[in-house]
């Protein structure tokens, strides 16, 4: 069976790495689309060549933690959440936001 042109496409595409350098690339150097990962004085960049310019944009770690909260409500945490009354006081709104916020804390804990 024949393949589309757009199957032979990705056919010659699949598979491909972008260069790994130092520094910025020249103007002269590359061809449209391609990819690169350098190693700048600023850090590290990704490098795509469009319309003979290249372009950039800085990259940082992936960060999968979660930060925990911090209680500062002044509340007393407990395993239960009371209705809060449209008439509540102050001191039982922080009784309710500190026992979230040690949940939420005791949650992201357990996941890492």
């Amino acid at each position: 069976m024949a393949r589309t042109r757009h199957e032979r496409l990705l056919g010659n595409t699949r598979g491909y790495k972008p260069l790994i350098g130092v520094g910025e690339p020249r103007e002269s150097e590359g061809s449209q689309g391609e990819i690169r990962i350098n190693m700048t004085s600023s850090g590290l960049k990704l490098f795509v060549k469009f319309n003979n310019q290249w372009f950039s944009t800085n990259l940082s770690p992936v960060s999968k933690k979660i930060d925990r909260l911090i209680n500062s409500t002044g509340g007393t945490v407990s395993d239960s959440l009371a209705d809060v009354p449209a008439s509540y006081n102050e001191a039982t709104l922080a009784n309710q936001l500190a026992s979230l916020t040690a949940k939420i804390n005791e949650i992201l804990d357990r996941i890492g």
